[in-house]
């Protein structure tokens, strides 16, 4: 992530590859879907974007994030 105030590139509390279809959930938190392992079955991760934090299952179940605002 590219913190435009400082200009300072953040990576995220994430280790597994993510794809470029990422969807920032608010201010604060970005999410992204990823497959699970051994499994065709994918679910929508949460993670801060502020590089701290761990990732979280935010929907089971699912793919590609989209947030409604």
């Amino acid at each position: 992530m590219l913190d435009l105030t400082t200009g300072r590139d953040v990576e995220l509390a994430e280790s597994r590859s993510v794809d470029d279809q990422v969807e920032w959930l608010d201010g604060d938190r970005i999410l992204y879907g990823l497959p699970r392992e051994g499994s065709a079955e994918t679910d929508v991760w949460v993670v801060p974007a502020d590089g701290t934090g761990s990732p979280a299952v935010y929907i089971p179940y699912a793919w590609s994030p989209s947030v409604v605002r």
